[in-house]
């Protein structure tokens, strides 16, 4: 699906009608088809990869072609951002997908292959102007700032989750629990590949004028670097966290086990004994009490005791 938007007076993005006949300011790219992408390689002058990649769930953050010296000719910027989703086990997921910038002369190209919620924003009429946009480098540093900022959104919910699961950690031993602690560990990898991913394109957009020249622009950059450096920290410190609770989660387990055996173990041990007295005073020899009227409660009480004094003695040694 291809949106062609054109800027109105006020600032704002409204669908252009006529894309045949108007240029469009901003044409945005979903699930977009091959003859589409190759058409508007064609119309815009720019290698087919532009696009496809922004299909690519594999690809990775990189820059082509930015700076004074490719003036006339488009450039790209790719940034991975995060995305929340259903896994095969129904169970909350975070991935990552590709998010291509084209800026070519009079007009911004962006490609995804589902649009996400922060670019849906952009293409709204906003009253506050956050959202605004006066160029294809406002463009690139406001979306990265929205991605940075998604990032840490996603990041402080998997904290939160990994906290839920320390706590149900303490009373449980479900194997649902290290369904979700695998799914924790797989969207970490992700967010962690692309946050690295994107570390060097948003360093490379300090390097160049059209970034830092003006002061807005400049002081947008700086706090783009540092949301996205925050995202990083966050993201090693939940990684490390992840893995010493998988690590303290198989304890728990196998710990549990052990007891489990062990309270079964003893309490198998317990009811041997009377077991084997039975065992001995039910054979066809001579055995004590055997005249006696009393025999049989003499027996039912001596072992009675016997147990009592071996369940206390394996209880005071932590037998169970």
């Amino acid at each position: 699906m291809i949106h062609y938007l054109n800027r109105d007076e006020k600032g704002d993005f409204l669908p252009n009608n006529n894309p045949e006949t108007t240029s469009s300011d901003w044409i945005h790219i979903s699930q977009a088809n091959e003859e589409d992408i190759l058409h508007l390689a064609h119309t815009y002058h720019f290698p087919v990869d532009y696009l496809t990649g922004a299909f690519d769930a594999d690809e990775i953050s990189r820059y082509e072609k930015l700076g004074k010296q490719y003036d006339n000719t488009p450039g790209l910027i790719v940034l991975l951002y995060p995305l929340k989703t259903k896994s095969r086990l129904n169970l909350t997921e975070y991935v990552t997908r590709p998010l291509s910038i084209i800026m070519a002369e009079d007009t911004l190209i962006t490609a995804t292959h589902d649009t996400p919620e922060f670019l849906k924003s952009f293409m709204q009429v906003d009253d506050d102007k956050l959202n605004n946009f006066k160029t294809a480098d406002q463009f690139v540093l406001k979306a990265s700032m929205h991605i940075a900022s998604l990032f840490i959104t996603y990041l402080k919910e998997i904290n939160q989750s990994t906290d839920d699961l320390e706590v149900q950690l303490q009373s449980s031993s479900k194997s649902q629990y290290l369904f979700d602690l695998m799914e924790l560990q797989k969207s970490l990898v992700f967010i962690d590949t692309a946050l690295k991913s994107n570390h060097p394109v948003i360093d490379r957009l300090k390097e160049l004028e059209d970034f830092t020249a003006n002061p807005i622009d400049d002081e947008l950059l700086r706090d783009v670097m540092v949301e996205n450096r925050q995202a990083e920290v966050m993201a090693s410190q939940t990684y490390r966290l992840l893995n010493q609770l998988s690590s303290t989660f198989s304890s728990v387990i196998s710990n549990n086990l052990n007891t489990v055996v062990k309270f079964l173990t003893s309490i198998t041990f317990i009811f041997t004994i009377p077991t084997l007295i039975g065992s001995l005073w039910g054979m066809n020899v001579p055995v004590p009490f055997e005249d006696s009227p009393f025999g049989f409660w003499i027996l039912l009480f001596g072992t009675v005791i016997l147990l009592a004094v071996t369940a206390y003695w394996m209880k005071k040694n932590e037998f169970f």
